[in-house]
C-alpha cells in the first residue's frame, strides 16, 4: 500500500478543492471531512480533538503518511503533524504546504482583522458577500476553467456557515509561536506559494518553491506542478 497524501482544503472548501490531484494519486490521496468546532475553541483545541478523530476513522489503517493543505488547510496540517509527533502514533514523513505558511505572519494583518469582523456577521450576509464579492474577485483574478469555476461555485452553495465563521476567527488567532521554525520543528515542512498571491505573504524561509505569476489557488490553475511538486517531495 501506498504511503499517503492527507490534504484539508481552505476556508469554505471541501474535498473538491482537490480535483486536480485527486486525478493524479487517485486513492493515495485522502481529503477527510471536518468535524463540528465547539464554541470558542482554538485551532490547537480544534486540532487536538480532530487527530483523536482521524486515528480512529481516515487514518486507521495506515501508521505513517504526509499531511498537508491548502492555505488554512495547511494551518490544520502543522497542529496535527505536531501532535502527531509529540504522541507518537503516526509517523509524519513530512507536512506540505500550498498556498500557506508555517508562521503567524502567514496572513496579511489587513486580512485578520477583516476575517475577525466576518466571523461575527449574520449567516445570510456573509454567505451573500461570499458568492457577490469573494468568488466574482476569484473568477476575475484567477485563470480557472469552466469546470473549476463550478467547483467553487458548488463549494460555496453547500458551504457549512458554522465551520467556516469559526475557521475565520481561529486562523486570524492563530499563534504558532515559531514551532514550526528551524530548528523547532519535529518533522520535515515543504511549501509551495504563488508570486503574486493576495491573501498569503510569500515565506521568507529558506527552500521554498514559488511558482511564478501565480496567484492563490494554485493547485488549480498550476495543477500539473503542484502535482509534479508533490511526486518530488514524497519520492
Amino acid at each position: 500500500m501506498k504511503t499517503p497524501i492527507i490534504l484539508f482544503p481552505g476556508l469554505g472548501a471541501d474535498a473538491s478543492l482537490f480535483c486536480e490531484q485527486k486525478e493524479t494519486f487517485g486513492a493515495q490521496l485522502i481529503t477527510p471531512s471536518w468535524i463540528s468546532p465547539q464554541k470558542d475553541e482554538t485551532l490547537s483545541g480544534f486540532c487536538k480533538r480532530y487527530s483523536e478523530h482521524l486515528l480512529k476513522s481516515e487514518l486507521s489503517q495506515f501508521s505513517e503518511g504526509f499531511l498537508g493543505g491548502f492555505s488554512f488547510g495547511g494551518m490544520v496540517a502543522l497542529e496535527l503533524c505536531a501532535l502527531f509527533a509529540q504522541e507518537g502514533n503516526f509517523k509524519v514523513k513530512g507536512a506540505l504546504l500550498i498556498s500557506s505558511g508555517r508562521t503567524d505572519s502567514i496572513l496579511k494583518e489587513s486580512f485578520k482583522w477583516k476575517a475577525r469582523l466576518a466571523s461575527k456577521f449574520p449567516k445570510r450576509l456573509l454567505k451573500w458577500i461570499l458568492k457577490n464579492q469573494m468568488l466574482l474577485q476569484f473568477l476575475r483574478t484567477e485563470s480557472l476553467s469552466a469546470e473549476q469555476s463550478r467547483h467553487l461555485r458548488e463549494m460555496i452553495d453547500s458551504i457549512d456557515m458554522e465551520f467556516f465563521q469559526w475557521s475565520l476567527l481561529a486562523c486570524s488567532q492563530w499563534n504558532p509561536r515559531n514551532r514550526f521554525t528551524f530548528p523547532q520543528a519535529e518533522f520535515p515542512i515543504f511549501e509551495i506559494q504563488g508570486e503574486h498571491d493576495p491573501i498569503i505573504p510569500l515565506s521568507k524561509e529558506a527552500g521554498v518553491t514559488t511558482l511564478s505569476k501565480a496567484k492563490h489557488l494554485i493547485q488549480y490553475t498550476h495543477s500539473q506542478e503542484i502535482n509534479q511538486w508533490i511526486r518530488k517531495v514524497i519520492s
